[in-house]
């Protein structure tokens, strides 16, 4: 058991680094960087914390494209919600107005949950967009 959770943990830190030499790439002006790290972010077969690492690059690279993809890592069923919040703060960093009515919907149904880092992580999302249908639903 012990092995098999620190071969866990390596191959999870390595996909984080990988992500981080993606990142570094892309930086570097390899744009089809910016495809292998979306295609992370809407793999739900990749480990979780790759995903989560892959979806705040994203917001960090800034790049419109990534929209689509992070849209549809917020409809994914997952229990653990880290992934949607790292997901709606790239959205907000993007700043693609387009996607707040999503963040809203996300928004309205996680009221009846315990998950107040979720709503947190939509307001402030919807903060950052700015705009009169973020005000509406804020």
């Amino acid at each position: 058991m012990y092995y098999t959770m620190m071969v866990l943990g390596i191959l999870i830190l390595a996909g984080c680094t990988n992500i981080n030499q993606m990142h570094q790439k892309y930086q570097q002006g390899d744009e089809g960087q910016l495809d292998k790290i979306m295609e992370i972010v809407a793999r739900p077969d990749y480990p979780y914390a790759t995903r989560r690492k892959a979806a705040q690059i994203l917001g960090q690279i800034g790049n419109p494209r990534a929209v689509p993809v992070l849209t549809m890592a917020l409809h994914d069923y997952e229990q653990r919600t880290t992934l949607k919040q790292d997901v709606i703060k790239a959205l907000g960093q993007i700043g693609d107005q387009s996607v707040t009515g999503e963040i809203g919907h996300l928004l309205d149904r996680s009221l009846n949950t315990a998950d107040a880092d979720l709503r947190m992580s939509a307001i402030e999302a919807l903060g950052d967009l700015g705009g009169v249908q973020s005000a509406e639903i804020l």
